[in-house]
C-alpha cells in the first residue's frame, strides 16, 4: 500500500511539473497561465516528489533510493 502511496506522490509532482508549463497548461485549462499559478504548481511538483522520495527512503530503508528511482523512470 505504502508504494501505491509512493507512485502517486511521484505522478502527481510530474503533472504539477507539466502543468507549469504554458503549453501543457493552455492544453488542459484553454486560458494562460499567470506567473503566480505558474509558481505554484512548480512548488507543489518540487514537494510532492521530494515527499514521495522521503517516503520511499523511510519505509524501504537501504532500497528507498533505488525504489524512488525506479518509480521516477
Amino acid at each position: 500500500m505504502m508504494e501505491l502511496l509512493q507512485f502517486s506522490l511521484c505522478f502527481l509532482g510530474f503533472n504539477c511539473f507539466a502543468l507549469a508549463k504554458f503549453n501543457h497548461f493552455r492544453d488542459v485549462f484553454k486560458k494562460k497561465l499567470t506567473e503566480k499559478q505558474r509558481n505554484s504548481f512548480l512548488l507543489s511538483g518540487w514537494i510532492t516528489i521530494l515527499l514521495s522520495l522521503v517516503l520511499c527512503v523511510l519505509s524501504d530503508a537501504g532500497y528507498g533510493a533505488l525504489l524512488f528511482c525506479a518509480i521516477w523512470h
